[in-house]
């Protein structure tokens, strides 16, 4: 009865935990970036409409500036994270995938939605296009969330 039970080697607890390792910190990575999404969601985007014309410009680079070197580096290691998790064979295939699947939405959602809406209020104030960023970046919100809740499932499935 016990011959078929077999010992882990030292290397198979070794790739586990570093395994582990990765999932954790994405977890913790792409909840940081859930808090930021949701601050910009529910109030920093529609605070864009109580900034005075006049002031927009200006403000809207400083947004831009300084949100950029806070989610960049951020995004770029979850991006990182999503792709060394895909070789974890500790990491169920489907939240590997599934990860990967929801990075890619808010990637493209940022690249082909976001940034140009950004171009646009960059030139100035545009009430169209504060209140197309409001209600495009439920896509990246809902996915940050999705993407979170599948991490942490799996996190507790090893815990």
């Amino acid at each position: 009865m016990l011959s078929n039970v077999r010992q882990v080697t030292a290397g198979e607890q070794q790739n586990h935990a570093r395994g582990m390792s990765i999932l954790w910190l994405h977890f913790v990575v792409t909840c940081l970036l859930v808090g930021l999404i949701c601050t910009i969601q529910f109030v920093h985007y529609p605070a864009f409409r109580f900034v005075p014309e006049e002031d927009f410009r200006r403000f809207s680079d400083f947004h831009t500036t300084r949100m950029g070197w806070l989610v960049g580096p951020v995004m770029i290691a979850e991006f990182i994270l999503v792709g060394l998790m895909l070789f974890d064979v500790s990491v169920g295939p489907w939240v590997s995938w599934t990860a990967l699947g929801l990075s890619g939405v808010i990637w493209l959602s940022t690249a082909f939605i976001q940034v140009p809406l950004h171009e646009v209020l960059a030139l100035g104030k545009s009430d169209k296009a504060i209140e197309r960023l409001v209600a495009t970046n439920w896509l990246r919100t809902v996915a940050w969330i999705l993407k979170a809740g599948v991490l942490g499932q799996e996190v507790l499935r090893h815990y």
